[in-house]
């Protein structure tokens, strides 16, 4: 395997008399190991203005390879994610004449290309290189950037500043949690009025939450894209359950994140969790009675926290069968 290195192209042209600033252009990352020139992968294509417009000259594209991991990113914007669950940047393509772009020299896997510059919209196609399919064409479209707007209060409808508001969940239309690893999680945080705008948000039924990790989290309300609407979010202060410090009970538990959910990915010996009967792969769809197919990382491990003592009321889903747990927490000192 050659080292990572930086992969000089010479573009093939859409069209005739295409040359200098006219043509396609690719500036590679460096230290990618991915890329390789004798790699047989190419992505060629044109991108378009919205509704089949006219072509677009000068648009900045991002390629990047999407994490191998499966799970969805933590969404709140205080929560650090592991580098791998993130994606890397391959490149950056200029469109040529007629919004011409193409890449070549990449290795069989998965792929993301997407807008890179906010003033121009939103575009992405994901696809798979392989031996037997190495050459995609494309055709992508400029969509206007969707974006919604509305007021954090509390329980008293007074305005809340620096409230995390962000994109919890996302369906498109199958039920499922379509938020993937390499996606950077929308968010925005309230202003002095308790006023956010959320923006660059994808298509489909968002699940959009308000919280701040140690006073609370609101309950998800569901936004089409599309629609008109001013959203109005209530956290309850609640520093008391939310503190770690007075809630040191826990059930032992590693998570996964599936469309699906929060699934068991580890069980520590001789706690809760494994004694009452948890498996690793069994799938949690609700805490509390709340349902988890949208719950970030952070809330769901902040309502299995709780006094020593207390307990906590799962329910889960193996092999197509449901059962209710209720597991009584303890101190956890390893």
């Amino acid at each position: 395997m050659a080292s990572a290195m930086i992969v000089a192209l010479t573009p093939v042209l859409f069209g005739p008399g295409l040359a200098g600033a006219d043509a396609p252009r690719v500036k590679w990352e460096p230290e990618q190991p991915v890329l390789e020139a004798e790699q047989p992968g190419r992505i060629l294509g044109v991108l378009q203005a919205p509704a089949a417009g006219p072509s677009i000259q000068g648009v900045t594209l991002e390629l990047l390879k999407p994490s191998s991991r499966a799970e969805r990113l933590l969404p709140e914007p205080w929560v650090r994610s592991a580098s791998q669950g993130r994606a890397s940047v391959l490149a950056h393509l200029t469109t040529g004449a007629k919004g011409s772009f193409q890449v070549d020299g990449l290795a069989p896997g998965r792929y993301l290309l997407r807008c890179a510059e906010q003033a121009w919209g939103s575009c992405s196609a994901e696809l798979f290189i392989s031996l037997e399919q190495p050459v995609h064409r494309l055709e992508l479209e400029i969509r206007p950037r969707r974006e919604v707007s509305g007021r954090v209060l509390n329980e008293q409808g007074q305005p809340l500043s620096q409230i995390f508001v962000y994109v919890a969940g996302l369906d498109q239309g199958d039920g499922l949690n379509a938020i993937h690893s390499f996606e950077e999680p929308a968010w925005a945080r309230t202003d002095a009025e308790g006023r956010f705008s959320l923006r660059d948000l994808p298509e489909g039924r968002l699940y959009l939450q308000a919280a701040r990790e140690e006073l609370g989290f609101s309950e998800l309300l569901a936004w089409e894209t599309g629609e008109s609407a001013e959203l109005e979010f209530r956290v309850a202060s609640n520093r008391q359950r939310f503190s770690i410090a007075a809630n040191t009970g826990r059930i032992g538990v590693s998570l996964e994140f599936s469309p699906l959910g929060p699934r068991i990915a580890r069980l520590v010996d001789g706690l809760p969790a494994q004694r009452g009967g948890l498996q690793v792969g069994d799938l949690i769809t609700a805490i509390n009675g709340r349902p988890t197919r949208f719950m970030s990382a952070v809330e769901f491990i902040a309502r299995c926290r709780g006094p020593v003592g207390a307990s906590v009321q799962l329910d889960v889903l193996r092999g197509g069968r449901a059962s209710r747990l209720e597991l009584v927490r303890e101190t956890f000192n390893r």
